[in-house]
């Protein structure tokens, strides 16, 4: 994850920490599926995330004071864990990837410290029988997770139903928009990524997606047309300061080397300057 360089207000920031946190701690308690993920575009209250972090703390409370003397310390250790763990990713310092399963993975070490010493504390109150029960506890617990790991395997079992279930969950973003289109390669064919890609432009707009329309045209060998979103891409980054893509570069040598090995063709309009030809 990345520092993001702009300014947000205060409230916008805290809410951001807040919705990240309860988003996360749905993860951990199963309630949210592992897969690619967004922050949405309105912010309004979800008591499905925004009390999720209320509910962990007073289960977190709850237990360490059910715990006897003797095993609370392994309970509040596991508590340090987990939040230490989450701390770099908690977005306290603004990162451009909110959200992520990976940000997880560490604090669940420590809620299994937790959970690990209630569950010790339980076995030791109870009966012989119950005591004899609980060792294949764990086996049942593995067995049934990697059942979940296995069906969401099969749900997405390429990048392309990946970013189909994605975009039912966060329509409004144009990033997801674009993987969707993107997907298309692993499944079909450029003709089929291009028109995904012109489905975003249509809905978003050309300036997030110039670069990967100027990719497909010229993996499905219109040169002329590719070229002239290549260039639009320098020019549109010229303009904004930015440094060049090296990539435009890249492939407008390889246009040019694939022109020079092939008989002329018709050639495509490549004025860039405003009031030039529409793409």
């Amino acid at each position: 994850a990345c520092a993001e360089v702009h300014a947000r207000p205060p409230w916008q920031y805290i809410r951001e920490v807040w919705y990240a946190l309860g988003f996360h701690l749905r993860l951990v308690a199963l309630l949210e599926e592992p897969t690619a993920k967004y922050l949405p575009r309105t912010m309004a209250f979800d008591p499905r995330v925004d009390l999720v972090p209320v509910a962990f703390a007073a289960v977190a409370f709850g237990l360490v004071r059910w715990l006897p003397s003797a095993r609370r310390p392994v309970a509040l250790l596991g508590l340090a864990w987990a939040v230490g763990a989450y701390l770099p990713s908690s977005n306290l310092l603004p990162l451009t990837r909110y959200l992520a399963d990976s940000y997880v993975y560490g604090s669940m070490l420590g809620v299994g410290w937790v959970l690990g010493a209630c569950f010790d504390h339980w076995v030791a109150g109870a009966g012989r029988h119950a005591r004899a029960l609980a060792a294949g506890v764990p086996l049942v617990a593995a067995a049934l997770l990697g059942m979940l790991t296995v069906a969401s395997s099969g749900r997405f079992r390429n990048s392309l139903t990946l970013w189909s279930h994605v975009a039912e969950r966060y329509p409004d973003d144009y990033r997801v928009c674009r993987n969707l289109a993107l997907a298309w390669y692993d499944v079909a064919t450029a003709r089929e990524a291009l028109r995904g890609v012109d489905r975003c432009i249509a809905r978003f707009g050309p300036e997030h997606f110039e670069m990967n329309r100027a990719e497909a045209l010229y993996l499905l060998g219109r040169l002329d047309e590719s070229e002239w979103w290549f260039r639009r891409v320098e020019v549109r980054r010229r303009a904004s300061g930015a440094s060049a893509d090296p990539r435009v570069g890249h492939y407008l040598g390889r246009i040019a080397s694939r022109r020079s090995a092939a008989p002329s063709g018709p050639t495509f309009p490549r004025a860039l300057e405003p009031g030039g030809p529409a793409p």
